[in-house]
């Protein structure tokens, strides 16, 4: 009898246990209202992390072969990204919950209003110049060059024409903040000074604007209108269409 002999078979199976991937967040603790800032995701390379923004919607962002990623975003807010999960991009696709989370807190960047212009005479009254700045503008802030004032209320009489910066200092890494006020000062009209001459019914013709005080302007009118139409006064002839002997004549400029 044939005896019939078996070889014994053998298989194996290997298997790999992939470690779990592992992902976390930082970004910058403070920045200022519209200016970019970076979220850093740093993990497992290869892997894909899930996120929400203030616990928003979820969302998503690539770590590649370097093992971060980064992502820049303008923020008007204070935000927290807290991460929900890493994934593998590639299969088994391992997952594993996350729960870290960073905070941007965001400043508000300060305001010194508007640019504006005046145009004052030099006999006006004091203007303040925070209040031509806008609705807007923040107080406690300074004025370069210095007001005679100390403060920011322009005097015509004292203080010189010219360009006035405010400036509205702020924490960072918000940055200084100014606006500019452009003064323009107009010499105020100046008639002279009053006067009174006696002159004989037969004298010359006279410019009265030589018999005023101080250093009139040109350019005035006289009023009542003298009967030359100009300043030129004429004794006779005022005697002759006028009944008074005294006439008061001023100069308007």
């Amino acid at each position: 009898m044939q005896q019939l002999l078996f070889k014994p078979l053998t298989e194996s199976v290997t298997t790999a246990v992939n470690p779990l991937p592992t992902a976390t967040v930082s970004s910058s603790p403070t920045v200022c209202s519209g200016t970019n800032t970076t979220v850093t995701f740093t993990g497992t390379p290869n892997s894909i992390v899930t996120y929400t923004i203030n616990g928003g919607n979820n969302q998503t962002i690539a770590i590649g072969a370097s093992g971060s990623a980064v992502l820049n975003t303008s923020l008007n807010v204070t935000s927290t990204y807290t991460l929900v999960s890493v994934t593998l991009a590639n299969p088994p696709r391992c997952t594993q919950l996350l729960s870290a989370s960073t905070t941007s807190t965001v400043t508000q960047p300060p305001v010194a209003g508007s640019n504006a212009s005046l145009s004052i005479c030099s006999e006006s009254t004091p203007q303040d110049l925070f209040l031509l700045l806008g609705s807007n503008a923040q107080p406690g802030g300074t004025w370069s060059p210095t007001l005679a004032s100390g403060t920011g209320v322009f005097y015509p009489l004292l203080d010189s024409a010219g360009s006035y910066v405010y400036t509205v200092a702020w924490t960072p890494p918000c940055v200084n903040d100014t606006a500019l006020v452009t003064v323009t000062i107009t010499p105020a009209a100046n008639a002279g000074t009053n006067t009174q001459v006696d002159l004989c019914s037969n004298a010359d013709s006279v410019d009265l604007v030589t018999l005023l005080g101080g250093t009139p302007q040109s350019g005035g009118t006289w009023s009542p209108a003298l009967t030359s139409g100009t300043g030129i006064f004429d004794p006779l002839k005022i005697q002759q269409e006028f009944t008074p002997t005294l006439l008061e004549v001023r100069l308007h400029v």
